[in-house]
C-alpha cells in the first residue's frame, strides 16, 4: 500500500513577501518585476500560495535587482542564513531603489498625474517654488466646417 502524497501549505510566504518588498522598494508592478527577470506574470502566480521559485529564477532576481545572492535564496527558502555561515542580524541594507530608478519613478508618477489632470478637465500642473499649482484647461474647440455658399447660375 502505498502513502498518499499531501500539500502541507507553509506557515509564511516569505518568497512572495520578499518578490512584493522588492516592487515597493523600485516603484514597480509585479508583472513589471517579472518582465524585467524574464517570466510571465502567470509564472508568478504559484509564488502567492507559497511556492517557491526555481534556483535559476532566483538567481536572476539577485542579479537583475543587484540583492545578494545568499539573501535571495534565504528568502527563496533554499537555505538558511545558518547554512550561508551569514549573521542575519548583519543583513545586507533594506531594499532601495538607485537615483537613476528613483527620477524614473518621480517622472512616471509625475507623468501619470499630468495626464488625469488634463484628461478631467483640470488643465496642465506646473511646480512653481514647490508647490504645485493647475491652470484651467482650455476650452474644447468645436468642430466647424464652412462651407461655401452654392454658385447660382
Amino acid at each position: 500500500m502505498t502513502t498518499p502524497e499531501i500539500s502541507i501549505p507553509p506557515t509564511t510566504n516569505r518568497w512572495w513577501e520578499y518578490v512584493q518588498e522588492i516592487c515597493r522598494a523600485h516603484g514597480i508592478s509585479t508583472a513589471e518585476f517579472c518582465a524585467r527577470i524574464g517570466i510571465t506574470r502567470s509564472a508568478s502566480t504559484p509564488w502567492t500560495n507559497g511556492s517557491a521559485p526555481r534556483p535559476e529564477i532566483a538567481r536572476r532576481v539577485a542579479i537583475v535587482f543587484e540583492r545578494p545572492l545568499p539573501e535571495v535564496f534565504v528568502q527563496a527558502g533554499f537555505a538558511t542564513w545558518e547554512e550561508m555561515k551569514i549573521d542575519p542580524d548583519e543583513q545586507p541594507a533594506p531594499i532601495e531603489p538607485s537615483d537613476d530608478e528613483l527620477a524614473e519613478l518621480v517622472r512616471h508618477r509625475f507623468a501619470a498625474y499630468r495626464s488625469k489632470l488634463t484628461s478631467s478637465g483640470v488643465g496642465t500642473l506646473a511646480v512653481v517654488d514647490g508647490e504645485a499649482e493647475t491652470e484651467a484647461a482650455p476650452a474644447p474647440r468645436k468642430n466647424t466646417v464652412r462651407r461655401r455658399p452654392k454658385e447660382r447660375n
